[in-house]
Protein backbone atom coordinates (compact mmCIF):
# COMPACT_ATOMS: atom_id res chain seq x y z
CA UNK A 1 0.00 0.00 0.00
CA UNK A 2 1.25 3.48 -0.85
CA UNK A 3 2.56 5.56 2.05
CA UNK A 4 0.70 8.61 0.75
CA UNK A 5 -2.73 9.29 -0.66
CA UNK A 6 -3.19 10.80 -4.13
CA UNK A 7 -6.47 12.28 -5.27
CA UNK A 8 -7.98 11.04 -8.51
CA UNK A 9 -7.79 14.00 -10.87
CA UNK A 10 -9.11 12.20 -13.94
CA UNK A 11 -12.63 13.57 -13.50
CA UNK A 12 -11.76 17.18 -12.69
CA UNK A 13 -13.99 19.74 -14.41
CA UNK A 14 -12.34 22.03 -16.93
CA UNK A 15 -11.44 25.36 -15.35
CA UNK A 16 -9.44 27.56 -17.71
CA UNK A 17 -7.17 30.39 -16.69
CA UNK A 18 -6.82 33.84 -18.22
CA UNK A 19 -3.28 35.25 -18.18
CA UNK A 20 -1.82 37.07 -16.42
CA UNK A 21 -3.40 35.89 -13.18
CA UNK A 22 -2.85 36.25 -9.45
CA UNK A 23 -2.10 32.93 -7.78
CA UNK A 24 -4.12 33.48 -4.63
CA UNK A 25 -7.28 34.15 -6.67
CA UNK A 26 -7.09 30.92 -8.68
CA UNK A 27 -9.03 27.73 -8.15
CA UNK A 28 -7.25 24.38 -8.25
CA UNK A 29 -8.43 23.62 -11.77
CA UNK A 30 -7.10 26.94 -13.03
CA UNK A 31 -3.69 26.22 -11.51
CA UNK A 32 -3.69 22.80 -13.20
CA UNK A 33 -4.54 24.53 -16.49
CA UNK A 34 -1.66 26.98 -16.02
CA UNK A 35 0.77 24.14 -15.32
CA UNK A 36 -0.42 22.22 -18.37
CA UNK A 37 0.24 25.32 -20.46
CA UNK A 38 3.79 25.61 -19.06
CA UNK A 39 3.14 28.87 -17.29
CA UNK A 40 5.83 30.84 -15.51
CA UNK A 41 5.22 32.01 -11.95
CA UNK A 42 6.47 35.44 -10.91
CA UNK A 43 7.34 35.99 -7.24
CA UNK A 44 7.30 39.74 -6.54
CA UNK A 45 9.42 40.92 -3.62
CA UNK A 46 9.15 44.54 -2.48
CA UNK A 47 10.49 46.63 0.38
CA UNK A 48 8.86 48.99 2.85
CA UNK A 49 11.07 52.07 2.96
CA UNK A 50 10.90 55.76 3.84
CA UNK A 51 11.67 57.75 0.68
CA UNK A 52 10.48 61.23 1.55
CA UNK A 53 7.44 62.58 3.36
CA UNK A 54 5.32 62.86 0.22
CA UNK A 55 5.87 59.24 -0.84
CA UNK A 56 4.30 56.08 0.52
CA UNK A 57 6.65 53.57 2.10
CA UNK A 58 5.33 50.95 -0.34
CA UNK A 59 3.78 50.99 -3.80
CA UNK A 60 1.20 49.15 -5.88
CA UNK A 61 2.97 46.49 -7.98
CA UNK A 62 -0.22 45.78 -9.93
CA UNK A 63 -0.29 49.40 -11.11
CA UNK A 64 3.32 49.20 -12.31
CA UNK A 65 3.09 49.08 -16.10
CA UNK A 66 6.51 47.44 -16.46
CA UNK A 67 5.62 44.62 -14.09
CA UNK A 68 2.23 43.94 -15.60
CA UNK A 69 3.67 44.06 -19.12
CA UNK A 70 6.24 41.46 -18.08
CA UNK A 71 3.51 39.26 -16.59
CA UNK A 72 1.42 39.57 -19.73
CA UNK A 73 4.35 38.84 -22.02
CA UNK A 74 5.22 35.68 -20.06
CA UNK A 75 1.64 34.43 -19.62
CA UNK A 76 2.52 34.47 -15.95
CA UNK A 77 0.83 33.52 -12.71
CA UNK A 78 1.75 36.20 -10.16
CA UNK A 79 2.38 34.95 -6.62
CA UNK A 80 1.36 37.21 -3.71
CA UNK A 81 3.85 40.00 -2.99
CA UNK A 82 6.36 39.27 -0.25
CA UNK A 83 6.69 42.65 1.47
CA UNK A 84 8.71 41.97 4.59
CA UNK A 85 12.15 42.00 3.02
CA UNK A 86 15.66 43.22 3.89
CA UNK A 87 16.69 46.84 3.36
CA UNK A 88 19.72 47.00 5.62
CA UNK A 89 18.49 50.38 6.92
CA UNK A 90 21.03 51.81 4.49
CA UNK A 91 19.18 55.02 3.67
CA UNK A 92 16.56 55.49 6.37
CA UNK A 93 15.79 54.42 9.91
CA UNK A 94 13.03 52.19 11.26
CA UNK A 95 11.36 55.06 13.11
CA UNK A 96 11.06 56.82 9.76
CA UNK A 97 9.08 53.93 8.33
CA UNK A 98 11.68 51.51 6.98
CA UNK A 99 11.42 47.77 7.59
CA UNK A 100 14.37 45.37 7.70
CA UNK A 101 15.03 41.76 8.56
CA UNK A 102 18.02 39.45 8.67
CA UNK A 103 19.14 38.40 5.21
CA UNK A 104 19.66 34.73 6.00
CA UNK A 105 16.17 34.28 7.47
CA UNK A 106 14.63 36.00 4.48
CA UNK A 107 16.72 34.02 1.98
CA UNK A 108 15.61 30.69 3.48
CA UNK A 109 11.96 31.75 3.39
CA UNK A 110 12.12 33.05 -0.19
CA UNK A 111 13.90 29.90 -1.37
CA UNK A 112 11.17 27.79 0.26
CA UNK A 113 8.48 29.83 -1.55
CA UNK A 114 10.17 29.26 -4.89
CA UNK A 115 10.67 25.57 -4.21
CA UNK A 116 7.05 25.01 -3.23
CA UNK A 117 5.85 26.82 -6.38
CA UNK A 118 8.21 24.71 -8.46
CA UNK A 119 6.73 21.61 -6.83
CA UNK A 120 3.29 22.66 -8.07
CA UNK A 121 4.70 22.30 -11.56
CA UNK A 122 5.27 25.80 -12.88
CA UNK A 123 7.64 25.65 -15.82
CA UNK A 124 9.82 28.37 -14.32
CA UNK A 125 9.69 30.52 -11.19
CA UNK A 126 11.21 33.98 -11.34
CA UNK A 127 11.73 36.48 -8.57
CA UNK A 128 10.90 40.11 -9.36
CA UNK A 129 12.44 42.96 -7.39
CA UNK A 130 12.38 46.71 -7.78
CA UNK A 131 15.42 48.97 -7.42
CA UNK A 132 15.74 52.72 -7.16
CA UNK A 133 16.61 54.01 -10.66
CA UNK A 134 18.40 56.98 -9.12
CA UNK A 135 20.42 54.85 -6.70
CA UNK A 136 20.59 51.15 -7.68
CA UNK A 137 22.83 50.34 -4.71
CA UNK A 138 20.06 51.38 -2.35
CA UNK A 139 18.51 47.94 -2.80
CA UNK A 140 21.76 45.99 -2.65
CA UNK A 141 20.72 43.90 0.42
CA UNK A 142 17.61 42.60 -1.33
CA UNK A 143 19.27 42.22 -4.72
CA UNK A 144 22.19 40.24 -3.34
CA UNK A 145 19.87 38.04 -1.27
CA UNK A 146 17.80 37.17 -4.34
CA UNK A 147 20.91 36.45 -6.37
CA UNK A 148 22.06 34.12 -3.60
CA UNK A 149 18.69 32.33 -3.60
CA UNK A 150 18.83 31.89 -7.37
CA UNK A 151 22.36 30.49 -7.18
CA UNK A 152 21.54 28.17 -4.30
CA UNK A 153 18.52 26.74 -6.12
CA UNK A 154 20.71 26.10 -9.14
CA UNK A 155 23.29 24.48 -6.88
CA UNK A 156 20.64 22.03 -5.63
CA UNK A 157 19.47 20.84 -9.04
CA UNK A 158 21.49 17.66 -8.62
CA UNK A 159 19.02 16.58 -5.92
CA UNK A 160 16.22 16.36 -8.49
CA UNK A 161 16.01 12.75 -9.76
CA UNK A 162 16.19 13.68 -13.45
CA UNK A 163 19.51 15.46 -12.82
CA UNK A 164 21.64 13.63 -10.25
CA UNK A 165 25.33 14.07 -9.51
CA UNK A 166 27.51 15.08 -12.50
CA UNK A 167 24.45 16.22 -14.44
CA UNK A 168 26.32 19.06 -16.13
CA UNK A 169 28.75 16.53 -17.55
CA UNK A 170 26.00 14.45 -19.17
CA UNK A 171 25.99 14.53 -22.98
CA UNK A 172 22.31 15.47 -22.92
CA UNK A 173 22.51 18.15 -20.23
CA UNK A 174 21.33 20.85 -22.64
CA UNK A 175 18.13 18.87 -23.12
CA UNK A 176 17.39 19.05 -19.40
CA UNK A 177 15.11 21.82 -18.14
CA UNK A 178 17.74 23.43 -15.91
CA UNK A 179 16.81 27.11 -16.31
CA UNK A 180 14.03 26.87 -13.75
CA UNK A 181 14.71 29.93 -11.65
CA UNK A 182 15.28 33.53 -12.64
CA UNK A 183 15.49 37.08 -11.36
CA UNK A 184 13.90 40.14 -12.95
CA UNK A 185 14.98 43.62 -11.81
CA UNK A 186 12.63 46.55 -12.49
CA UNK A 187 12.75 50.25 -11.67
CA UNK A 188 10.69 51.06 -8.61
CA UNK A 189 7.74 53.19 -9.74
CA UNK A 190 7.32 56.65 -8.24
CA UNK A 191 3.68 56.35 -7.20
CA UNK A 192 3.12 59.44 -5.10
CA UNK A 193 -0.61 59.07 -5.71
CA UNK A 194 -0.52 55.63 -4.02
CA UNK A 195 -0.08 57.39 -0.68
CA UNK A 196 -3.05 57.69 1.66
CA UNK A 197 -3.29 61.40 0.95
CA UNK A 198 -5.81 62.41 3.60
CA UNK A 199 -5.07 59.73 6.17
CA UNK A 200 -8.49 58.13 5.75
CA UNK A 201 -9.30 54.69 7.12
CA UNK A 202 -8.23 51.94 6.63
CA UNK A 203 -4.60 52.78 7.32
CA UNK A 204 -2.67 50.37 5.12
CA UNK A 205 1.00 50.31 6.03
CA UNK A 206 2.27 50.24 2.44
CA UNK A 207 0.21 53.35 1.60
CA UNK A 208 1.31 55.49 4.54
CA UNK A 209 3.87 58.24 4.24
CA UNK A 210 6.53 58.44 6.97
CA UNK A 211 4.65 61.34 8.57
CA UNK A 212 1.37 59.41 8.60
CA UNK A 213 3.12 56.42 10.11
CA UNK A 214 4.65 58.53 12.89
CA UNK A 215 1.25 60.06 13.61
CA UNK A 216 -0.28 56.58 13.81
CA UNK A 217 2.42 55.44 16.22
CA UNK A 218 2.03 58.58 18.37
CA UNK A 219 -1.71 57.90 18.48
CA UNK A 220 -1.04 54.40 19.79
CA UNK A 221 -2.69 52.57 16.91
CA UNK A 222 -2.02 48.81 16.94
CA UNK A 223 -0.61 46.80 14.03
CA UNK A 224 -2.87 44.08 12.64
CA UNK A 225 -1.90 41.80 9.76
CA UNK A 226 -3.19 38.59 8.25
CA UNK A 227 -1.09 35.44 8.09
CA UNK A 228 -2.27 32.94 5.51
CA UNK A 229 -1.50 29.86 3.48
CA UNK A 230 -2.05 29.01 -0.18
CA UNK A 231 -3.89 25.70 -0.15
CA UNK A 232 -6.44 23.56 -1.98
CA UNK A 233 -9.96 24.54 -0.91
CA UNK A 234 -11.95 22.36 -3.28
CA UNK A 235 -12.72 22.84 -6.95
CA UNK A 236 -15.02 25.76 -6.18
CA UNK A 237 -12.88 28.10 -4.06
CA UNK A 238 -9.70 30.11 -4.63
CA UNK A 239 -6.55 28.63 -3.11
CA UNK A 240 -6.05 31.92 -1.23
CA UNK A 241 -9.25 31.29 0.72
CA UNK A 242 -7.60 31.50 4.16
CA UNK A 243 -5.93 34.81 3.34
CA UNK A 244 -9.12 36.43 2.10
CA UNK A 245 -11.06 35.24 5.17
CA UNK A 246 -8.47 36.81 7.47
CA UNK A 247 -7.63 40.02 5.59
CA UNK A 248 -10.93 41.12 4.05
CA UNK A 249 -12.91 41.34 7.32
CA UNK A 250 -9.87 42.94 8.94
CA UNK A 251 -9.79 45.72 6.32
CA UNK A 252 -13.53 46.23 6.75
CA UNK A 253 -13.07 46.59 10.50
CA UNK A 254 -10.13 48.94 10.02
CA UNK A 255 -12.37 51.13 7.89
CA UNK A 256 -14.20 51.95 11.10
CA UNK A 257 -11.50 51.65 13.76
CA UNK A 258 -7.90 52.94 13.49
CA UNK A 259 -5.35 50.15 13.25
CA UNK A 260 -2.41 50.08 10.87
CA UNK A 261 -2.94 47.07 8.60
CA UNK A 262 0.27 45.46 7.40
CA UNK A 263 0.44 43.55 4.12
CA UNK A 264 -0.65 39.95 4.53
CA UNK A 265 1.88 37.14 4.84
CA UNK A 266 0.58 34.64 2.32
CA UNK A 267 2.91 31.64 2.47
CA UNK A 268 2.87 29.48 5.60
CA UNK A 269 3.00 25.82 6.71
CA UNK A 270 0.16 23.59 5.52
CA UNK A 271 1.66 20.13 6.22
CA UNK A 272 0.23 19.11 2.83
CA UNK A 273 -2.68 17.79 4.86
CA UNK A 274 -5.52 18.16 2.36
CA UNK A 275 -3.51 17.78 -0.83
CA UNK A 276 0.02 17.91 -2.13
CA UNK A 277 1.51 20.34 -4.63
CA UNK A 278 -0.07 18.40 -7.49
CA UNK A 279 -3.35 20.07 -6.47
CA UNK A 280 -1.96 23.59 -5.95
CA UNK A 281 -1.15 23.43 -2.24
CA UNK A 282 2.04 25.12 -1.06
CA UNK A 283 3.96 24.41 2.13
CA UNK A 284 6.63 26.26 4.11
CA UNK A 285 8.91 24.47 6.55
CA UNK A 286 8.00 25.31 10.15
CA UNK A 287 11.57 26.19 11.21
CA UNK A 288 12.03 28.46 8.20
CA UNK A 289 8.67 30.10 8.81
CA UNK A 290 9.44 30.66 12.49
CA UNK A 291 12.72 32.42 11.69
CA UNK A 292 11.03 34.56 9.06
CA UNK A 293 8.23 35.51 11.45
CA UNK A 294 10.77 36.45 14.10
CA UNK A 295 12.20 38.84 11.52
CA UNK A 296 8.75 40.26 10.80
CA UNK A 297 8.09 40.85 14.50
CA UNK A 298 11.50 42.42 15.06
CA UNK A 299 11.20 44.69 12.02
CA UNK A 300 7.72 45.94 12.96
CA UNK A 301 8.71 46.43 16.60
CA UNK A 302 11.75 48.46 15.49
CA UNK A 303 9.41 50.72 13.51
CA UNK A 304 7.71 51.54 16.81
CA UNK A 305 4.63 49.33 16.98
CA UNK A 306 3.78 48.42 20.57
CA UNK A 307 1.01 45.95 19.74
CA UNK A 308 1.30 43.45 16.85
CA UNK A 309 -1.62 41.13 16.18
CA UNK A 310 -1.53 38.37 13.58
CA UNK A 311 -4.96 37.31 12.34
CA UNK A 312 -5.09 33.71 11.13
CA UNK A 313 -7.75 31.31 9.89
CA UNK A 314 -5.73 28.27 8.80
CA UNK A 315 -5.81 25.55 11.49
CA UNK A 316 -6.81 28.08 14.14
CA UNK A 317 -4.26 28.44 16.91
CA UNK A 318 -3.15 24.82 17.10
CA UNK A 319 -1.37 23.96 13.87
CA UNK A 320 2.18 24.30 12.64
CA UNK A 321 1.63 27.83 11.39
CA UNK A 322 0.29 29.09 14.70
CA UNK A 323 2.96 27.35 16.75
CA UNK A 324 5.68 28.70 14.48
CA UNK A 325 4.31 32.19 15.17
CA UNK A 326 4.23 31.56 18.93
CA UNK A 327 7.81 30.32 18.75
CA UNK A 328 8.83 33.39 16.75
CA UNK A 329 7.29 35.69 19.33
CA UNK A 330 9.14 33.94 22.15
CA UNK A 331 12.42 33.93 20.21
CA UNK A 332 12.11 37.66 19.66
CA UNK A 333 11.17 38.26 23.28
CA UNK A 334 14.10 36.12 24.43
CA UNK A 335 16.47 38.36 22.49
CA UNK A 336 15.40 41.53 24.29
CA UNK A 337 18.09 41.29 26.94
CA UNK A 338 20.63 42.23 24.26
CA UNK A 339 18.77 45.42 23.39
CA UNK A 340 19.41 48.85 24.81
CA UNK A 341 17.25 49.57 27.84
CA UNK A 342 16.64 45.93 28.77
CA UNK A 343 19.66 43.84 29.78
CA UNK A 344 19.75 40.52 31.61
CA UNK A 345 16.94 39.90 34.06
CA UNK A 346 14.90 42.73 32.56
CA UNK A 347 11.52 41.10 33.28
CA UNK A 348 12.24 40.35 36.93
CA UNK A 349 13.99 43.52 38.00
CA UNK A 350 13.44 47.20 37.41
CA UNK A 351 11.14 48.09 34.55
CA UNK A 352 12.93 48.57 31.25
CA UNK A 353 13.06 51.97 29.58
CA UNK A 354 10.21 50.88 27.32
CA UNK A 355 7.78 48.02 27.72
CA UNK A 356 8.35 45.32 25.11
CA UNK A 357 6.01 45.11 22.15
CA UNK A 358 3.03 42.87 22.72
CA UNK A 359 2.69 40.12 20.09
CA UNK A 360 -0.42 37.99 19.70
CA UNK A 361 -2.07 35.63 17.24
CA UNK A 362 -5.84 35.48 17.04
CA UNK A 363 -8.54 33.88 14.92
CA UNK A 364 -11.31 36.20 13.70
CA UNK A 365 -13.88 36.50 16.51
CA UNK A 366 -17.39 35.03 16.16
CA UNK A 367 -16.46 33.38 12.87
CA UNK A 368 -17.37 29.85 11.79
CA UNK A 369 -15.03 27.76 9.67
CA UNK A 370 -14.54 24.32 8.21
CA UNK A 371 -12.35 23.32 5.30
CA UNK A 372 -13.99 24.29 2.02
CA UNK A 373 -17.37 23.15 3.32
CA UNK A 374 -20.53 25.18 3.78
CA UNK A 375 -18.92 27.84 5.98
CA UNK A 376 -15.73 28.62 4.08
CA UNK A 377 -17.44 28.44 0.72
CA UNK A 378 -20.09 30.85 2.05
CA UNK A 379 -17.33 33.21 3.15
CA UNK A 380 -15.98 33.15 -0.40
CA UNK A 381 -19.39 33.60 -2.03
CA UNK A 382 -19.75 36.76 0.06
CA UNK A 383 -16.20 38.13 0.08
CA UNK A 384 -14.84 36.96 -3.28
CA UNK A 385 -17.73 35.75 -5.46
CA UNK A 386 -15.76 36.49 -8.63
CA UNK A 387 -13.28 33.73 -7.69
CA UNK A 388 -15.85 31.16 -6.52
CA UNK A 389 -17.89 28.77 -8.67
CA UNK A 390 -20.25 26.21 -7.12
CA UNK A 391 -20.88 24.62 -10.53
CA UNK A 392 -17.41 23.06 -10.32
CA UNK A 393 -18.33 20.84 -7.37
CA UNK A 394 -18.30 17.11 -8.10
CA UNK A 395 -19.73 14.54 -5.64
CA UNK A 396 -17.05 13.09 -3.35
CA UNK A 397 -14.15 14.78 -5.16
CA UNK A 398 -12.78 15.89 -1.77
CA UNK A 399 -13.87 14.42 1.51
CA UNK A 400 -13.81 17.80 3.24
CA UNK A 401 -16.34 19.25 0.78
CA UNK A 402 -18.88 16.53 1.58
CA UNK A 403 -18.97 16.23 5.37
CA UNK A 404 -22.55 15.41 6.35
CA UNK A 405 -24.53 18.54 7.19
CA UNK A 406 -21.65 20.77 6.07
CA UNK A 407 -21.57 20.04 2.35
CA UNK A 408 -20.10 22.77 0.17
CA UNK A 409 -23.20 22.75 -2.02
CA UNK A 410 -25.18 24.17 0.93
CA UNK A 411 -23.10 27.37 0.88
CA UNK A 412 -24.76 30.74 0.22
CA UNK A 413 -23.57 34.30 -0.02
CA UNK A 414 -26.22 35.25 2.54
CA UNK A 415 -24.71 32.92 5.16
CA UNK A 416 -21.29 34.37 4.38
CA UNK A 417 -22.63 37.88 4.93
CA UNK A 418 -24.24 36.86 8.21
CA UNK A 419 -20.92 35.52 9.53
CA UNK A 420 -19.05 38.57 8.27
CA UNK A 421 -21.52 40.92 9.97
CA UNK A 422 -20.66 39.30 13.30
CA UNK A 423 -16.90 39.21 12.79
CA UNK A 424 -16.26 42.74 11.49
CA UNK A 425 -17.75 44.68 14.46
CA UNK A 426 -15.96 42.38 16.89
CA UNK A 427 -12.64 43.02 15.14
CA UNK A 428 -13.33 46.77 15.19
CA UNK A 429 -14.01 46.65 18.91
CA UNK A 430 -10.81 44.68 19.45
CA UNK A 431 -8.90 47.41 17.60
CA UNK A 432 -10.42 50.20 19.70
CA UNK A 433 -9.56 48.40 22.93
CA UNK A 434 -5.89 48.31 21.92
CA UNK A 435 -5.38 52.00 21.16
CA UNK A 436 -2.79 53.34 23.61
CA UNK A 437 -1.68 56.91 22.81
CA UNK A 438 1.97 57.68 23.58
Amino acid sequence: MSSFYMHDTSFFPKDEIEFPARLESLRVGQVLDAVARKSISLVPVATLEARGDDRPIGFDPYADESFMALAKDLNAVIAPVTWYAPTGYTHSRPEEGTFDMQLSSFAAYLENIISTLSAIGFHEVRMVIWTDPEDPERNAPLRDTCQFVKANLFNDLWKIPEFGINWWDRPDHQDLHWQRHGLEVLDRPDQTDWANGNGSLPLRLDQLTPTQLRNSLDSGFPMFLASAVVENHGNQNPIGCDGYEAEDPLLLAAGDAPAVIGPAIWFGPTCYGVSGPELATTDINGHIYEQYMEGVIGGLAAMGFQDIVFVQVHQGTGGAQANSTFMAAQAWRSSLWRREGFGTGWAGGDSPVQAPTNVELITPPHAQYDHAGKNETSWMLHLRPEYTDLSLLRPDDYRFCWNEGDESELATAEWGETMCNKTVPALAEMIRERIRPA
